[in-house]
């Protein structure tokens, strides 16, 4: 069709630009971005006392509400901004039933349910009103709508030995910004760490400095002496994500920590982690000595992957599963490239890597 544009795919196969499926993102109101990131900032509990019982609240985004616990939806305002709270339904009976005992539940009016429980939080509710300088009035407690039908700020509370999900919506986006503040401050602990977020861990055991023209002339049976090892007490390094690194030792089940994580920057490792340019001399391209431009060896006896927080946990003598940390083997990488394999060797005092293979591509 004339003015339709086309693309071609990878086998060559003229695609319309229109072809496929759409994709749907989340929508979020520009004016409730604040609230989101004030709300869920950090991701602490908030530890409180409500009507004598200890509960952790702690916000945690995308919760499902389909298979929670049955809820209560209580309806307030917060000065002249409406709002709605989803709470565990056992959590809002019992307070109803602390606060009559006589009281029949499906009797109550929800307007009479809403009076009922103000008066028996109006403690809680007047430290609120102080803290957010807003007064707070519970217009009525009923059923919670199906889920879906509302885009809450969703929260875990834990209580009575149970964990509950709840769910928090404020008709004003300053309002949730606000409350979100306050729980910042009340909040404590640590901040979690992603364990989605996975980082490459190496078992190294060595390195040496050689230049590109001698990496060249390597041949297999050749032997590389090694400059630099984890020490006396090591025999190996544990390198993060070229950023961190600690000396380590192995053991039949993985290698062990000797110290903890440090940074790579500003130690004797530093020239592994990332190749250094010298400052540019002016001199043409051709008069530069390719053959002379260093290479950094390192040893490679493992790698994997690790979650952020298992990382952050790290300590000396932790011990790290590593299905390679056995053996003499190792490879041997050259700026990042993997470009053969060798075998750990002594020669008198010092340590050395015989090459067993060199890669046809390096």
């Amino acid at each position: 069709m004339k003015g339709q544009k086309t693309r071609r795919s990878a086998k060559g196969r003229p695609v319309r630009a229109d072809d496929g499926e759409s994709v749907a993102f989340e929508t979020v109101c520009a004016a409730d971005v604040a609230a989101l990131n004030v709300f869920y900032r950090r991701g602490l509990s908030v530890r409180a006392a409500i009507a004598g019982d200890e509960h952790f609240l702690t916000p945690a985004w995308g919760l499902s509400l389909a298979d929670a616990h049955p809820c209560s939806l209580v309806t307030f305002k917060l000065g002249k901004k409406k709002a709605a709270l989803l709470l565990p339904r056992q959590l809002v009976e019992t307070w109803l039933i602390r606060a009559d005992p006589v009281v029949l539940l499906s009797r109550l009016a929800p307007e009479h349910a809403a009076m009922l429980l103000e008066s028996y939080l109006s403690r809680e509710l007047v430290w609120l009103e102080e803290k957010l300088g807003e007064r707070i009035a519970i217009e009525a407690i009923g059923e919670a709508p199906p889920p879906g039908e509302v885009e809450p700020l969703t929260f875990t509370i834990r209580a009575v030995g149970e964990l509950f999900v709840g769910a928090l919506r404020f008709e004003d986006g300053s309002a949730a910004a606000s409350l979100g503040r306050l729980l910042a401050e009340h909040r404590t602990g640590s901040p979690p760490r992603p364990n989605h977020v996975l980082l490459p861990v190496r078992h190294c055991f060595g390195a040496a400095r050689i230049s590109a023209g001698e990496m060249r002339a390597l041949l297999p049976g050749d032997v590389v002496l090694v400059d630099d090892t984890a020490g006396e007490a090591a025999t190996g390094l544990l390198i993060v994500a070229d950023h961190l690194l600690a000396p380590v030792d192995r053991t039949d089940a993985g290698i062990r920590l000797g110290a903890p994580l440090n940074l790579a920057i500003g130690s004797r490792w530093e020239w592994i982690m990332e190749d250094k340019i010298s400052p540019a001399t002016g001199r043409d391209v051709e008069d530069v000595d390719f053959d002379g431009v260093p290479v950094a060896l390192v040893f490679e006896l493992g790698r994997k992957t690790m979650p952020l927080g298992e990382l952050a946990d790290l300590a000396p003598g932790t011990v790290v599963p590593l299905a390679e940390a056995s053996g003499t083997g190792v490879d041997v990488i050259a700026n990042g490239k993997r470009i053969g394999r060798g075998e750990i060797v002594r020669i008198g005092e010092a340590m050395g890597v015989r090459l067993v293979r060199i890669l046809d591509h390096a």
